[in-house]
């Protein structure tokens, strides 16, 4: 019988092994989410200083406030098309910057903003962000990732003994997230500078922004040709599809070398 098992046991064991593979290879671009400690300010002082980071505020958009179609922003070059009637809007308690204007996508609505050249980074400000919020990045035709809001309201409790980590170690009260971060206003939603970072000659050539409730609050919109080494003040967001999908790959290689053992 142990004859006969072996090879069953060795087809298995391939079999297996295949699936681990096939589930790390089919795991998502290499693209790293990450917030600032805060809110836009701490990613600016992080880059912007003295770098070739290009930044949308909409303070400047031709026509100013109101529902567009298309637009294409004077500082980055990116191409803001909108369909559902999104607006820019008057900064008020739901923008971040208590001055200005923010892109909002109402519920239905969609804004692909293109990128003039493809991107290693690209960064936004999501102000009383909440669990419908999505973002889907692009190379060309290829979705790269699927980001929803979902995972930092779960990361980001409002709680005020609730901690999140940096890179550095230092950890954050995650209810100091909550509120407008000029006048404190709508605390009860989360405001968060977001950074997408394309590494392993990964890059993003549009982003597609989505809500299917309320209102998709967005401002600040960053690119940079390359992406830069990640400042260490920022919090890593991990990616629940990824952790996942390298828990059921070391599953099952787990589970293929105990069988090994046991033949």
């Amino acid at each position: 019988m142990k004859t006969l098992s072996t090879p069953v046991l060795c087809l298995r064991s391939l079999a297996w092994a295949g699936l681990a593979s096939a589930i790390i290879a089919n795991s998502p671009a290499a693209i790293t989410t990450y917030i600032s400690k805060f809110d836009q300010q701490a990613i600016e002082e992080a880059y912007t200083s003295g770098t070739t980071f290009l930044t949308d505020d909409f303070g400047t958009k031709a026509g100013n406030r109101g529902v567009f179609t298309s637009f294409t922003g004077s500082t980055t070059g990116i191409t803001y098309t909108g369909t559902g009637s999104p607006q820019i809007q008057a900064n008020d308690q739901y923008g971040g910057n208590g001055t200005g204007n923010y892109l909002g996508v109402a519920s239905g609505a969609v804004v692909t903003a293109t990128f003039a050249a493809p991107v290693e980074y690209f960064g936004l400000y999501i102000s009383a962000l909440d669990g419908n919020n999505v973002i889907k990045l692009y190379n060309g035709s290829t979705l790269l990732l699927t980001f929803n809001a979902s995972s930092l309201t779960t990361l980001l409790p409002n709680n005020p003994t609730s901690t999140v980590r940096a890179i550095d170690n230092t950890l954050y009260n995650t209810d100091q997230y909550y509120g407008q971060p000029v006048t404190g206003s709508n605390a009860s939603e989360p405001y968060a500078y977001v950074s997408f970072f394309a590494t392993a000659g990964t890059k993003i050539t549009s982003a597609v922004l989505s809500e299917s409730v309320a209102i998709f609050e967005t401002d600040n919109y960053s690119i940079r040709t390359t992406a830069p080494a990640v400042a260490t003040s920022l919090v890593l967001v991990p990616e629940p599809g990824t952790t996942s999908l390298m828990i059921l790959s070391g599953t099952a290689l787990a589970w293929m070398l105990s069988r090994r053992r046991t033949a």
